[in-house]
């Protein structure tokens, strides 16, 4: 059974310089949204999407992080 303790499992990210300190989001986000919020913190492209198989699934948390959207 899942049960909401496993469901709402809070993310902390800190990036000096990078992420702003002491920003709270209250949003509820997707593990699946970790690995392009990581490469965009790092400055890394995505992979080319080349076939649908290609394609990386999620979207980068920082514009949420950053108060960029809501």
């Amino acid at each position: 059974h899942m049960y909401n303790s496993n469901l709402h499992v809070p993310l902390v990210l800190a990036w000096p310089g990078r992420l702003p300190a002491g920003a709270r989001v209250a949003a509820t986000v997707e593990s699946i949204d970790l690995f392009p919020t990581v490469a965009d913190l790092a400055g890394l492209e995505l992979p080319p999407e080349e076939t649908p198989r290609d394609r990386v699934d999620g979207t980068s948390l920082l514009p949420l992080v950053r108060g960029e959207v809501d």
